[in-house]
Parts: structure tokens; C-alpha cells; sequence
């Protein structure tokens, strides 16, 4: 989660009485530790913050790790059961929908445990490079292209954010990265679906990242 978009997350829920998100379920939280060394503002400007105001959190991934109140699979059957029985009044899934191979069933299920009347607050890329993690999809919606994704709600806020960062923040930090582009340039022959990927990667030199975010409540 970059800087910017949390900052916008944290306006959205700051926008709401107590009473009205809480308790929340951070899906693909990531943990304590990751966060912590590579996107403090998620502990320090956005959770911590919600948690002073009385706002409970819970956060899921599918790894076990400091920080990580649930531990499973949203998408595997057993565990999405086990998460039926409790009840939600927000459900954040921040940039998982390009994660997976079927991104109307993670919406689906997101939209199923919140509860009825409940917000969900969701975020996806919208101009990025593929990333696997393990995989990239390549859904990249507009807001109303992701409010299409969850019938069933009614959108409350929607944006294509420009979260100020880009590929020139990488090659900033480590120079020498730009010597695979150069040396892979000549021969898109050997791989060109890597070649095609990396040539690719070099638009955002230029360009700078946006990410689609929304905050959509459930109307039934």
C-alpha cells in the first residue's frame, strides 16, 4: 500500500461515526514485521489512529506472523465458512483483486461478510506494471468498472489516485537496474514475453502510479 492511498483510506473511515465500521476485516494484511520495514504509515497513519478511536481491527492472511489476528484463505471454502460465523461492519481488501485468478469470486465474498448495510473499502491498480504475487491478473477497473465487480452497493466515494510513485523511485535507489533494459533490448528473440515485459516496465519512468480506490456500501 503506498503512502498516498493510505492516506486516503484513512480520510474515507475518518469520515464515519464509530458505530459504523467497526469492527473492521483487513484482508491480505501483510505482517506486523512487513509492515513495520517497508510501509510504516500503514501502522502509524492509518490503523493505529482507528484504533485510538475505539475501532476494532482484524487482520487475515493467508501466512501466520506477528499482527495476524486470522490466519487462512479467504478463497478455500473451509476457512470462508469459519469467517461467515462472525460479523463485519467494514471489509477493507486492499490490492489483492490483480492477485487472483477470479476476481468476482473475492468479490463475492467479500461482499458476504460484511454486514448487510456494512461498507466495504477496496483498492486496486489502475496504472502498474505487472507484479506476481504469485500472480498479476491485469484487472486494472475504473471505479465504476470495480463498483460493477460488487452488485449489490452503491458507491459512496470513488477515485483513481496518484499516489506520487513510480519506477524512477526504484532505479533512484538502485541505478544498475536499468542495465537489464539496456542489455536485454537487443534480443527480444530469447524470451519475449520477459522482453516485452521489461520494455514495458520503462513507461513508468515517466508515468506515475495511480491506483483505483472506493468505498462502496452494501444495499441489502
Amino acid at each position: 500500500m503506498f503512502e498516498i492511498e493510505s492516506r486516503w483510506i484513512s480520510e474515507k473511515i475518518n469520515s464515519f461515526e464509530v458505530e459504523q465500521v467497526t469492527p473492521i476485516l483487513n484482508i491480505g494484511s501483510s505482517s506486523l514485521e512487513y509492515n513495520v520495514k517497508h510501509q510504516p504509515w500503514v501502522i502509524n497513519d492509518l490503523f493505529a489512529p482507528l484504533v485510538g478511536r475505539g475501532i476494532e481491527v482484524f487482520n487475515l492472511d493467508f501466512r501466520q506472523g506477528q499482527g495476524i489476528d486470522l490466519v487462512g484463505d479467504i478463497l478455500d471454502d473451509d476457512f470462508f465458512a469459519t469467517l461467515r460465523g462472525r460479523s463485519f461492519r467494514l471489509v477493507m481488501c486492499c490490492n489483492m483483486l490483480e492477485h487472483v485468478t477470479d476476481p468476482a469470486e473475492l468479490a463475492r465474498r467479500c461482499l458476504a461478510l460484511v454486514e448487510s448495510s456494512g461498507l466495504l473499502l477496496i483498492t486496486v491498480p489502475y496504472e502498474y506494471p505487472r507484479h506476481g504475487d504469485p500472480i498479476d491478473n491485469l484487472y486494472r477497473p475504473t471505479p465504476a468498472q470495480l463498483l460493477e465487480l460488487f452488485p449489490g452497493t452503491e458507491c459512496l466515494a470513488g477515485d483513481i489516485v496518484d499516489v506520487k510513485k513510480s519506477y524512477r523511485d526504484h532505479v533512484r535507489a538502485r541505478p544498475w537496474i536499468i542495465l537489464r533494459h539496456v542489455f536485454r533490448f537487443p534480443f527480444p528473440f530469447l524470451n519475449f514475453s520477459k522482453w516485452k515485459h521489461s520494455m514495458k516496465k520503462l513507461k513508468w519512468l515517466f508515468s506515475n502510479y495511480k491506483v483505483t480506490a472506493v468505498v462502496l456500501r452494501r444495499t441489502y
